[in-house]
């Protein structure tokens, strides 16, 4: 048992959780988070567990999945060009002499009957089960496809990289005659680097902006609106999301963007230094996980998955745990099926796994969720006698996958090292629920930095963190 006559001020340092890894943590001075992993924040402003993933569909072609599609009862494609039907575990595969022969990232979109499928090579469309080459001649080597009102728009084909073509009204087998047409953008020497579309307006990145054609029908059907023009390209031609009813992008100078009332604002200011960091930021990809208001943007050569929380303005790393270590997130292509959510694994399994809160941990790996804190108490720079942690945890999370859960933590003062990890039970014994559990005698120092660990698989959350110190002399 602690005694409550402990020496000291206390303080929740439980900050609200909020990753950044611009601070220098040599540098800082205000309680800062260095590093948060493998979180969320929950409608309390508490950094919970992660969802974790299980397989649900396995293809029969040992390839990534590298497109998924929320139709019917959802399908899938391989990097192979193959679409296969995930009604059942049964491997249905729609076979025939039609595949996706390009080798860029999938683009699709769904007209009216028509599911239309671009990534390079000639489009396809998956109607009625089954697959075709999509007839009237749309753009060969198309990579992007957009839908506005009645009309299919095509771009970022290697022919002509500045140009984009539009189908005939309600008719994506057209793209020759009727009102279907064509236009460039108007700065030359920049390609398309990807298109998407917002109700009447069209937005196309290039290098060093972003072009806005507007829909307004009669024998023009789009035209350009200059005054729309937005001063910042694109820096990774798949980074740019529709999301929360807007645009995110990674822009041509190393920081992501909202489009926000027209103009470009930076969201990225506290992940300046972590964005700079990646050795290949061009291959940057990413997905909206709407059910969760959040971003997941991959770097696949550095193996980060960096997390943006549109809704709170919060970010943080996603990773998975292996082998006593780091490792890169598996999410090649994602959708959202039927309230449920889903990705395709970018190594060559051909798998598909279900995302939910209902799964403790990645496929049987566990989940490391991990913050890492400085603090420097006293703004006079005076040293500080450490008295107790105590953690107020939601206990009793005992469950038939770990019937004695922990979470551990460890300390380091004024940058010396690291304290052995200690282990806090949060499974708790038959009637012990106290969310408190305590640590005393951290020691003297005029800086602390914190590691809180949980790796089992449980449902766990940390709502404070109570330390107790008294301020010393010089």
């Amino acid at each position: 048992m602690v005694s409550d006559m402990v020496r000291g001020q206390t303080k929740n340092i439980a900050i609200q959780p909020l990753g950044n890894k611009s601070i220098d943590a040599k540098e800082t001075i205000l309680p800062s988070h260095i590093d948060l992993r493998n979180g969320r924040l929950n409608n309390a402003g508490n950094w919970e567990k992660r969802p974790g993933y299980d397989e649900w569909r396995l293809t029969n072609i040992l390839k990534p999945v590298t497109l998924l599609l929320p139709i019917g009862n959802g399908y899938a494609m391989t990097s192979t060009g193959r679409i296969f039907d995930l009604t059942s575990d049964n491997q249905n595969e729609i076979v025939n002499n039609t595949i996706l022969s390009g080798t860029d990232h999938p683009q699709w979109v769904k007209h009216n009957d028509y599911v239309i499928i671009c990534n390079g090579g000639h489009p396809i469309n998956l109607i009625h089960g089954g697959v075709s080459y999509l007839a009237g001649s749309p753009p060969a080597g198309a990579r992007f496809v957009v839908r506005v009102g009645d009309y299919t728009l095509m771009s970022g084909y290697k022919s002509d990289v500045t140009e984009f073509a539009w189908c005939a009204a309600n008719n994506p087998e057209n793209w020759t005659t009727g009102d279907s047409g064509n236009g460039n953008i108007s700065d030359s020497g920049n390609a398309i680097r990807n298109t998407i579309a917002i109700r009447d307006k069209v937005y196309h990145f290039h290098d060093k902006g972003i072009e806005v054609w507007v829909y307004i029908g009669g024998s023009n059907v789009f035209v350009r609106h200059d005054g729309l023009y937005i001063n910042r390209g694109i820096g990774a031609d798949y980074s740019a999301i529709f999301a929360n009813d807007t645009i995110y992008w990674y822009g041509d100078d190393h920081k992501f963007y909202v489009l926000n009332n027209g103009s470009p604002q930076v969201i990225s200011h506290i992940y300046k230094n972590r964005i700079e960091s990646l050795s290949n930021p061009s291959e940057i990809y990413g997905f909206d996980l709407r059910k969760e208001g959040v971003i997941r943007w991959l770097a696949p050569t550095d193996h980060i998955c960096m997390v943006y929380d549109y809704i709170n303005n919060n970010w943080s790393e996603d990773n998975e745990w292996l082998n006593g270590d780091w490792s890169k997130m598996r999410i090649g292509s994602y959708m959202e099926l039927k309230g449920e959510q889903y990705f395709g694994d970018t190594e060559p399994t051909g798998k598909i796994y279900r995302w939910s809160r209902d799964y403790l941990n990645d496929n049987g790996n566990p989940i490391r969720v991990y913050r890492n804190m400085k603090l420097i108490p006293s703004s006079r720079g005076n040293k500080i006698r450490y008295n107790r942690m105590g953690f107020r945890i939601k206990r009793g999370v005992s469950n038939s996958n770990d019937s004695t859960p922990e979470m551990f933590w460890r300390y380091k003062l004024d940058e010396g090292n690291w304290s052995n990890y200690s282990y806090l039970d949060i499974g708790a014994t038959a009637g012990d629920y106290d969310p408190w559990l305590f640590e005393t005698n951290l020691g003297v120092g005029r800086e602390i930095d914190i590691e809180v660990v949980h790796t089992d698989a449980v449902d766990d959350v940390l709502t404070h963190m109570n330390l107790t110190m008294e301020e010393l002399g010089r």
